[in-house]
């Protein structure tokens, strides 16, 4: 008989795969929206609130310059774009 180490993490990842698979069959399908957000892995930090006027976003963009950001609304969703991506 062989001696097997035991590892009890050895599953976790296994477990991982399983509901990633359950979540990606679950929202099958994909719009243009998920494809152009699935293009890049960081998402800036972001604060938004109400005023009697308007909704205010404030976003974190470190290193990117207020003149290399674009803003687009399109429906219900918006979109913001800068440095290299832009």
């Amino acid at each position: 008989m062989t001696i097997v180490r035991w590892d009890p993490l050895r599953n976790v990842s296994t477990l991982q795969d399983r509901i990633n698979r359950m979540f990606n069959e679950a929202f099958a399908g994909s719009t243009d929206f998920e494809d152009e957000v699935g293009m890049s892995a960081w998402r800036p930090a972001v604060d938004i609130f109400d005023t009697d006027n308007a909704i205010v976003i404030k976003a974190e963009l470190p290193g990117i310059k207020k003149d290399d950001v674009s803003i687009d609304v399109k429906g219900n969703v918006l979109t913001i774009k800068g440095g290299a991506f832009f």
